[in-house]
């Protein structure tokens, strides 16, 4: 194929740009066009070289834009989901110095609860680290290249989301099964 990942370009292309847009095409492709005295050998040596259109040719330009919608979306998501985990991230270590302000400052609990609320926010705190390890280890979804069952998992997270935001009303445990490799339901309901 042509550097870069583009396609080569077709003879009629590159026949209808000027010389000296040949030339250049040639230098940044590096192909030898030293003995061509005519146009045709330069669209000859192009071709031989698999050399694409220039980067800025309405026909490539238009050619990268006609992606799918579909297509973008997964080529996307990966900073999509990291920038969503960040943010879940940022609002869960939020809420936790909330919590453990108001669990361990409640000076209406004696001295010994608070002592134990503390000691069970320490085993809540090891169980987190624990998981934050496992899952370092080995991502959600995308052991063994599962890249289909985390597009779905993220598709059925999105799906709530939005039903949520429209204002819909979800039952009590709705979210909580979400689909498994095979598009079946997973989870405590399964």
């Amino acid at each position: 194929g042509a550097p870069g990942g583009a396609a080569p370009a077709s003879r009629e292309d590159l026949e209808a740009l000027g010389a000296g847009a040949l030339k250049r095409l040639a230098r940044t492709h590096e192909v030898d066009v030293s003995g061509c005295v005519e146009k045709a050998h330069l669209v000859d040596a192009l071709r031989n070289a698999k050399a694409p259109l220039p980067e800025d040719h309405p026909k490539r330009t238009l050619a990268e834009a006609a992606k799918t919608p579909e297509a973008e979306m997964k080529q996307a998501m990966p900073v999509f989901l990291d920038a969503m985990l960040r943010v879940s991230l940022v609002d869960v270590h939020e809420t936790l110095q909330k919590v453990v302000a108001r669990v361990l400052a409640d000076e209406a609990a004696s001295v010994d609860d608070r002592r134990k609320r503390a000691a069970a926010l320490r085993v809540f705190s090891k169980a987190l680290y624990a998981a934050k390890t496992a899952a370092r280890d080995t991502p959600a979804g995308l052991e063994k290249g599962d890249t289909e069952a985390t597009a779905k998992r993220f598709e059925h997270a999105m799906n709530v989301t939005m039903a949520a935001a429209m204002g819909q009303e979800l039952s009590e445990n709705h979210g909580e099964e979400m689909p498994d490799a095979d598009g079946g339901r997973g989870g405590e309901g399964a």
